[in-house]
């Protein structure tokens, strides 16, 4: 007993140095600053999927002071950010966290009938990474027709000719044909991958090929029919633009990244922006900015911080005792897509996403091991389809209708904040099944 015991160990060992050593996580980078300079050429305020973009790239200059601010913590080292499925925990939840704003809509009278107060929850990210740290990770980039329509009502160079060649400079595609397709770049830091993760994925694109629509790169020449999910990973973690663009350039001594410093106000002088307040460790700091202060909070806390420095409606500003300094539609005119869910409970075949599958051992081992298996699935996106609601569209390819087919692993009402009605009737149809 005492022998099998020893090789026992031994051998636990043995598979725990090996975890450790081939694990997807975090090499080391420098730490993020703790002290700020009085000054900076360029303040960036929100280090989301635009403000990491943006500190890499005005950095580069080596002659030019650069600060980013985020309100939320490090993504560094968290797993419910880096391994992909998890995310489900912070992206879906319905209630605000430590990485997710957690905003709810206003009371609907046409919609969101099965969720408390008919209000829909609405997750942004606040963490380093913004939103791209608790997406679902799928690259999908927008349809040509798109960018050919804004570029015809006047916003020049943003014709579809005009956008794919930076589409291409920032991708680095992992899949080995897509990696020849000339729609796809290699050389650049978001990497995109294209994985397997289960039966059930292959047999929806299967069933897809049998109604029609042909299996597509929807990055590619045509957008409408089936597509296998690719997503923006690298070895099965996360691939956030905290990870793909500001990691690598930490060590640049003239940028400096705040985290938990949430700014509250844009300071305006004679009609110029000359830097922000923002409130970090319970106290309140201000820092000055020589050229500009970029606002890249996302589509609603921009205008948020905007409107709380008095620029905004004068009318709602006056109405709430902010001075106005610009009379401008700030907040205006936002849309954002509809997303309605249809769920269908299946028998437990394991050909999808299940719970077991996601607390055995075999795939937490793999995925620690080699980046690959469940653990790594976009919220459990394995499957899209593109298709049109009129001929007109489909000819055209312009697909107005995207459909998200997944396997989800836990359940819906206790992630999104229905009502007791609404979950009584969910435990009903599952109890007669």
């Amino acid at each position: 007993m005492t022998s099998i015991g020893v090789i026992g160990g031994v051998a636990t060992v043995g598979v725990a140095i090996l975890v450790l050593w081939c694990s997807p996580g975090d090499p080391h980078y420098p730490p993020l600053a703790e002290h700020f300079r009085q000054e900076y050429d360029y303040i960036i305020v929100g280090a989301g999927s635009a403000g990491c973009v943006l500190a890499r790239r005005l950095s580069e200059d080596g002659d030019r002071t650069v600060l980013l601010l985020e309100a939320g913590p490090d993504d560094r080292g968290v797993e419910l950010i880096s391994v992909p499925i998890k995310g489900i925990d912070v992206g879906f939840n319905s209630n605000p966290n430590q990485y997710n704003w957690g905003f709810t809509i206003q009371s609907q009278n046409n919609s969101c009938q099965g969720h408390q107060k008919n209000s829909g929850f609405w997750p942004r990210g606040k963490v380093l990474g913004g939103s791209s740290s608790i997406n679902a990770m799928v690259y999908i980039r927008g349809n040509k027709h798109d960018y050919d329509t804004w570029a015809k009502e006047g916003a020049e160079g943003w014709s579809y000719k005009d956008v794919l060649p930076y589409f291409i400079k920032a991708e680095n595609q992992q899949d080995a044909k897509l990696r020849k397709s000339k729609y796809h770049g290699t050389e650049g830091p978001l990497t995109v991958e294209l994985p397997e993760y289960t039966p059930l994925g292959e047999m929806i694109r299967k069933a897809g090929q049998e109604l029609g629509y042909p299996l597509t790169d929807p990055n590619g020449e045509q957008q409408i029919g089936v597509v296998q999910t690719q997503v923006t990973q690298g070895n099965g973690v996360r691939f956030s633009t905290a990870r793909a663009y500001l990691r690598p350039v930490l060590d640049r001594h003239n940028l400096d990244v705040g985290v938990n410093a949430h700014v509250t106000k844009v300071l305006i002088e004679k009609g110029e922006a000359t830097g922000v307040e923002f409130f970090r460790h319970g106290k309140h700091h201000s820092v000055k900015a020589k050229r500009e202060v970029i606002v890249s909070s996302g589509a609603v806390m921009s205008p948020h911080i905007l409107m709380h420095s008095g620029i905004g409606p004068a009318k709602h500003l006056q109405k709430m005792g902010i001075k106005v300094h610009a009379d401008l539609p700030v907040g205006q005119n936002l849309q954002d897509h509809v997303f309605v869910d249809h769920a269908f409970k299946t028998k437990p075949t394991g050909l999808g996403i299940t719970p077991t599958k996601l607390n055995g051992w075999w795939e937490n081992l793999k995925y620690q091991l080699t980046g690959q298996g469940v653990l790594r699935a976009p919220d459990g996106i394995e499957t899209l389809l593109f298709c049109a609601s009129s001929e007109e569209k489909r000819k055209m390819d312009y697909p107005d209708i995207q459909l998200h087919l997944f396997s989800f692993p836990v359940e819906w009402n206790k992630l999104l904040d229905v009502t007791d009605e609404e979950k009584d009737r969910l435990a009903a149809r599952s109890s007669n099944e």
